[in-house]
């Protein structure tokens, strides 16, 4: 996989959810070069087209995978009805939309 670095801008609800979620909540296992990139992420002002409070993670595109399919099996691990499920969604669609941007910029 290309090294290609990019940027994945989380919603703040997004990620109160990968701060807290628990190591034990999916089968899934989650590197320590990643969650240190999570543990080190800053918190930036977004201001188009409203101001909203996002956290930007720069990373390897390999880390947004491997990202993604923790996520994803965080995803099917958390029961159906659970709220959780609809905020993990939208962390899965923040890194798609990073790795898209990144694939637009070296195209």
């Amino acid at each position: 996989m290309p090294r290609t670095h990019l940027t994945v801008h989380f919603s703040e609800e997004c990620w109160l959810f990968l701060r807290d979620l628990e190591p034990a909540a999916t089968p899934a296992k989650l590197g320590s070069d990643v969650r240190a990139l999570l543990d080190h992420a800053p918190r930036i002002q977004v201001s188009t087209p409203s101001p909203v409070l996002r956290y930007a993670v720069d990373m390897l595109r390999l880390h947004a995978s491997e990202l993604l399919e923790y996520l994803g099996a965080t995803y099917g691990a958390l029961p159906a009805d659970d709220p959780r499920r609809r905020v993990c969604a939208q962390c899965l669609e923040a890194i798609d939309d990073g790795i898209r941007r990144s694939r637009l910029a070296s195209s």
